[in-house]
């Protein structure tokens, strides 16, 4: 497809993640050589070369600035606690639960004054997501194991090293937020789930519809990662693109095409997803594109899968430049351009109007997983 100036964000946003993905692979020095270079380029074509070439030129450079920078100030100062013994004040922000006796926690706080973010294993004593904990703990880095890329996996949500704590942790309960009584009817589904099915059967419904894999057993787990299916396990981007399209599609039909009022019920629909399954990384970041994407019509603009997918890209990766690295990232992009761009483009192609809903429905699933099956 020719680039053009409609689809500029788009490619902005393509261009800053290309740049992030090539930049995790070298140091920060190395980083901040290819910037020079860039730079350099961009100074001596500066009178010549095409407008939209020098945008990207920056925006390709930039994205290597900010990941050096990134592993100056963040990256290396958390590997400075590498097997100290600190004080540690923080908030829990994630929350697994491997088994029924223990819990996963990422926990965002202080240690000897140095912001930084980590994982922990602890009991499971009713900690969740939002209270503050204070207690001493022993820092080490992440490592990989023939069962979990631990190092890989947690680096593309901004951790870079694991606690384990020498003390009792003391806990103060956060407040009771929104997202949290979404969550609590999530739990009440699982036990709904749990008293229907048992074993396997009710580990595996639990880990498609809710990313709850504690009881799947070690052997169906080990069966699951090797067949290349792990994804399907957990909600991921793609579940919601699908849900809220099919959603969309319902409720254009009922408001007989009117953009706005579809769009603010297709937002409305989104954010309560969103807060569903968890507030789960890969489920924000694809209810955010989605977001961006059914908002135009209030802006007097067409909504574009393209446009919105890039923005928010350049908005989830200035946040954290390490989440370039993340399938679920690359699932979520896949799944939304699957859903919001090759289904609408064979849909008209094959002359299939959106108020054959099944068709249409089942149309837009096949296309989502087409685009994303290479990342499978």
């Amino acid at each position: 497809m020719k680039v053009t100036v409609k689809h500029k964000y788009a490619t902005i946003g393509f261009i800053y993640l290309f740049g992030l993905i090539c930049a995790s692979f070298i140091g920060g020095i190395a980083c901040f050589a290819v910037f020079t270079v860039c730079s350099a380029v961009f100074v001596f074509t500066f009178k010549k070369a095409d407008r939209l070439f020098l945008m990207y030129i920056t925006v390709f450079a930039a994205a290597f600035l900010i990941s050096g920078m990134y592993d100056r100030l963040v990256i290396s100062r958390s590997y400075e606690l590498e097997g100290k013994t600190a004080l540690v004040c923080g908030r829990v922000t994630e929350r697994m639960s491997p088994d029924n006796d223990t819990v996963l926690l990422s926990i965002k706080g202080e240690a000897e004054g140095i912001p930084v973010e980590f994982t922990l294993f602890a009991e499971d004593s009713g900690i969740s997501v939002g209270d503050e904990v204070t207690f001493t703990a022993v820092f080490s880095k992440l490592k990989d194991n023939a069962y979990f890329s631990e190092s890989s996996y947690y680096y593309s949500k901004g951790i870079f090293i694991r606690a384990r704590a020498v003390s009792e942790i003391q806990t103060v309960k956060g407040v009771r937020t929104l997202p949290a009584l979404m969550m609590s009817v999530s739990d009440w589904c699982k036990n709904k789930v749990d008293s229907e099915l048992s074993g396997d059967n009710a580990g595996v419904v639990k880990a498609m519809l809710f990313g709850d894999k504690s009881d799947l057993s070690p052997r169906l787990s080990a069966l699951i990662r090797r067949s290349g299916i792990a994804h399907l396990t957990a909600v991921s981007g793609m579940h919601l693109s699908l849900l809220v399209h099919i959603t969309a599609v319902i409720i254009k039909i009922l408001c007989a095409g009117k953009s706005r009022r579809t769009a603010l019920f297709s937002i409305l629909f989104t954010v309560m997803l969103m807060m569903f399954f968890g507030m789960t990384a890969s489920v924000l970041r694809s209810g955010f594109m989605m977001i961006l994407y059914y908002i135009a019509p209030f802006f007097h603009r067409k909504s574009s899968a393209y446009n919105s997918v890039g923005i928010a890209l350049i908005l989830i990766l200035g946040v954290n430049p390490c989440a370039c690295m993340d399938i679920g990232l690359w699932l979520s992009v896949l799944g939304t351009l699957g859903v919001g761009v090759a289904a609408p483009a064979l849909l008209k192609r094959l002359k299939i109007g959106e108020e054959r809903l099944i068709l249409s429905s089942i149309i837009s699933s096949v296309c989502a997983c087409i685009c994303t099956a290479p990342i499978g």
